[in-house]
C-alpha cells in the first residue's frame, strides 16, 4: 500500500500527469461540459489532497478547473435557477468530499506555521477589507452572500491561505521546485491558448450554418458577427478579460524556461502564442498591458539567457517589439485616444451618465471616497448612481473595475495605506531575493497588478489573489540576494 501511494505521489507531480490533465480539460472544453469539468477537477483535487503530502500537486488541476469554467458567465441566473435540486444533489456530495479532503490533508500532513514579511501586508489588507464601509454600509449589504465571500476571501481567508501554503511549501523536496512550478504555469498557459482557439472555431462553425463568412473576416472582427447573427454564442468573447488576466500571470514562465533551455526558440514561440491569444481575446486592457508585460519579459529574458545566441535573439526580439509598439502607437493614434478619455472624464464630472463606463465608475469612486474618506463605502455597497455603468451579476459585487478606484471607494484612506504597505513590501521582497527565478515570479505578479488596474483582478480571491499569495510564499523561500551570491561563489570554488 505504501509503495502504491509513493507511486501515485510521483505521478501527480510528473509532467506526464500535467499534460494528461490539460488534455482532459481540453476535452471538456470541446464538449462544452463546464459543469462536468468543474466536478471532475474538484474531485481530482480532493483525491490528490488525501493521497499527496505535497500541495504543489494540486496547483495545475486547480488552475485548469478555474480556466475551463470561464464561459460560465452569469452561471447562477442562466444555469442554476430552475435546476436547483439537480445542482444541490450534485454539489453537496462533492462539497462534502472536498471539505473532508481539505481537513484530512492539513491535519494528516500538517507542518508548523511560519510567517515572513509578506504576511503583514496580507493582514493589513484583511483589516482594511473587513473594516471597509464602517459607518456607512448597511448591515444587509455587508452581510450579503457575495459581499461576505469577498470580504472573507480577501480578508481572513487570505491570511489562512498564506499560513497553510507557507507551512506546506517549507519542507525540502526531491525535485527542483523552480522547474516544477514553471512547468505548471507553462502548461496552464498553453491550455488557455487552446481554449481561445476552440472558442473561435466553435463560433465560426455556428456562424457558417447561418451565413457566408470568411475565416479571416471573422477573426478580424468576431463581435461584428456574434452579436448580430442568430445561432452564434453572443458571449463568445466574454471570457476574454479573464483569459488575458490568467495569461499575464503565466507568460513570464515561458521566458524563464527559454532562458534555461537549449531549445529556447520553442519556449519563445510559446510566449508569442500567449501574447497572440491575448490579442484574440479582444480584451483592451489585456492587449495594451499584456504587450507591456511581454516587452518587459523579453528584456528580462535577454539578461537571463545563458549563451550569446540566446541573448542576441532576445535583444533582437526586444528591438522588434519596440518597433511594433511604436507602430501601434502611431497607428492607433494614442494621443487622440488619450485626449478622448480625458474629455469623457471631464464631461462625466459635469454631466453624469456618459457612455464611458469606467469613467463613470471612476467618478463614482471619487464621490464615494468624499462621502466616506476613512473606511470607504465597503465592498458590498450598492451605489444606485453606478448601476447604469455596472449592475453586477448574481454572486458578484458592484465592481469599480479598477484597482485604485476600488480601494479608495470601498476602503478609503485605510485601504490606501494597507494596499500601499502591501505593494511596497512585495516589491522589496523581489529586490531583496533577486534572481532569475524571483524576477520571473515578480513579473508574474506585475502582470496581475497591471491587469487589476482595468479589471477586478486582485479583488477576486479565487484564483487570482490566492495565486499571488503563492507567488510571494515561493519568493520568501529563496535565499537573500547577497546569500545567493555567496552560495554561487562557493559552488564555483568547489568546481560544481
Amino acid at each position: 500500500m505504501t509503495d502504491i501511494i509513493a507511486k501515485l505521489r510521483r505521478f501527480f507531480l510528473s509532467r506526464t500527469f500535467m499534460i494528461f490533465a490539460a488534455l482532459i480539460a481540453g476535452v471538456f472544453v470541446c464538449l462544452g461540459a463546464e459543469v462536468a469539468s468543474m466536478v471532475f477537477f474538484a474531485v481530482l483535487i480532493a483525491f490528490i489532497l488525501i493521497v499527496c503530502d505535497d500541495i504543489m500537486a494540486t496547483t495545475l488541476p486547480f488552475l485548469l478547473l478555474c480556466a475551463s469554467v470561464l464561459q460560465c458567465y452569469n452561471f447562477i441566473e442562466t444555469n442554476i435557477k430552475g435546476n436547483e435540486m439537480f445542482y444541490i444533489s450534485l454539489g453537496v456530495p462533492v462539497a462534502v468530499f472536498i471539505v473532508f479532503a481539505f481537513f484530512y490533508h492539513f491535519i494528516k500532513y500538517r507542518q508548523s506555521f511560519k510567517i515572513d514579511k509578506s504576511f503583514y501586508g496580507i493582514v493589513a489588507v484583511a483589516v482594511a477589507v473587513t473594516l471597509g464601509g464602517l459607518g456607512s454600509i448597511s448591515i444587509k449589504e455587508y452581510f450579503g452572500g457575495a459581499s461576505l465571500y469577498y470580504i472573507a476571501g480577501l480578508g481572513i481567508g487570505m491570511v489562512v491561505c498564506y499560513l497553510l501554503i507557507k507551512s506546506q511549501l517549507e519542507f525540502q523536496r526531491d525535485y527542483d521546485l523552480h522547474d516544477k512550478f514553471a512547468d505548471i504555469m507553462y502548461i496552464a498557459g498553453l491550455f488557455l491558448c487552446f481554449f481561445m482557439v476552440e472558442i473561435y472555431i466553435e463560433n465560426f462553425i455556428a456562424l457558417k450554418r447561418v451565413t457566408e463568412i470568411g475565416l479571416l473576416d471573422f477573426v478580424k472582427d468576431p463581435e461584428k458577427y456574434v452579436w448580430t447573427i442568430s445561432g452564434a454564442n453572443e458571449y463568445m468573447l466574454q471570457p476574454g478579460n479573464n483569459i488575458s488576466t490568467m495569461l499575464m500571470l503565466f507568460m513570464p514562465f515561458a521566458f524563464f524556461k527559454a532562458a534555461k533551455s537549449k531549445k529556447h526558440i520553442y519556449h519563445l514561440i510559446t510566449a508569442f502564442l500567449m501574447l497572440a491569444t491575448i490579442v484574440l481575446s479582444r480584451s483592451r486592457g489585456g492587449i495594451y498591458l499584456g504587450t507591456v508585460e511581454f516587452v518587459l519579459c523579453l528584456v528580462a529574458y535577454s539578461f537571463m539567457a545563458k549563451d550569446k545566441a540566446s541573448k542576441i535573439v532576445g535583444w533582437s526580439l526586444v528591438a522588434c517589439a519596440a518597433a511594433v509598439g511604436a507602430f501601434a502607437v502611431l497607428g492607433f493614434d494614442l494621443v487622440d485616444r488619450t485626449k478622448a478619455v480625458i474629455d469623457a472624464l471631464i464631461k462625466e464630472m459635469n454631466e453624469p451618465g456618459g457612455s464611458e463606463s469606467r469613467v463613470g465608475l471612476l467618478v463614482g469612486a471619487i464621490e464615494n471616497f468624499k462621502e466616506s474618506p476613512i473606511f470607504g463605502k465597503g465592498l458590498g455597497f450598492i451605489d444606485p448612481e453606478l448601476i447604469q455603468y455596472y449592475s453586477g451579476k448574481t454572486g458578484t459585487i458592484q465592481w469599480y473595475h479598477m484597482m485604485i478606484p476600488q480601494i479608495i471607494g470601498s476602503m478609503g484612506i485605510v485601504g490606501v495605506l494597507a494596499y500601499g504597505y502591501q505593494i511596497i513590501g512585495r516589491i522589496s521582497a523581489v529586490i531583496k531575493k533577486f534572481s532569475p527565478y524571483v524576477l520571473t515570479l515578480g513579473l508574474s505578479y506585475l502582470g496581475m497588478l497591471l491587469m487589476s488596474q482595468v479589471n477586478p483582478g486582485e479583488f477576486c480571491p479565487l484564483p487570482y489573489e490566492l495565486m499571488v499569495v503563492m507567488l510571494f510564499v515561493l519568493i520568501e523561500k529563496e535565499p537573500d540576494r547577497e546569500k545567493s551570491k555567496i552560495l554561487i561563489k562557493g559552488e564555483q570554488k568547489n568546481g560544481t
